[in-house]
């Protein structure tokens, strides 16, 4: 893993960003000491995909930014995977393997996926309600 720091100019730009001490979580016991989280990943993907739900994202109260980031990221995770392969039997694994990562978290066992990470967390118990499993139709569209 490199261990570069990026340019001043871009550093100083991401230290101004609203990172994971917005949304009260603790990067630390995400994914280590002195790495960048989940929930971090997360924000930049949106930041970086889909600026303005990025930027709209940043008016909600800050308990509910993390959650919020997750189901965004999850939106770009989805919307990307059409622009992102040249066959469409890819195209259909990778929904696939979204398919089946939703089914995942609801049986509380995501896969190794930031997005995925940031969704399970979102989707405890508690909070999910008495939904007996994912509703997406992930079928290919006529």
């Amino acid at each position: 893993m490199c261990c570069r720091r990026p340019p001043l100019g871009l550093y100083a730009r991401m230290r101004r960003l609203p990172g994971p001490e917005v949304s009260g979580r603790s990067v630390a016991a995400a994914s280590g000491p002195g790495a960048w989280g989940t929930d971090h990943y997360c924000l930049e993907l949106l930041r970086k995909r889909d600026y303005e739900g990025y930027l709209c994202s940043l008016l909600l109260p800050a308990e509910s930014r993390s959650s919020v980031f997750a189901l965004r990221a999850f939106n770009v995770e989805l919307a990307q995977v059409k622009d992102s392969v040249s066959e469409k039997t890819i195209g259909l694994m990778r929904m696939q393997f979204w398919k089946k990562t939703v089914e995942d978290i609801y049986c509380d066992n995501p896969p190794h996926q930031p997005v995925a990470i940031e969704l399970w967390k979102v989707c405890t118990p508690a909070e999910a309600g008495p939904v007996s499993g994912p509703q997406i139709d992930f079928t290919e569209p006529q």
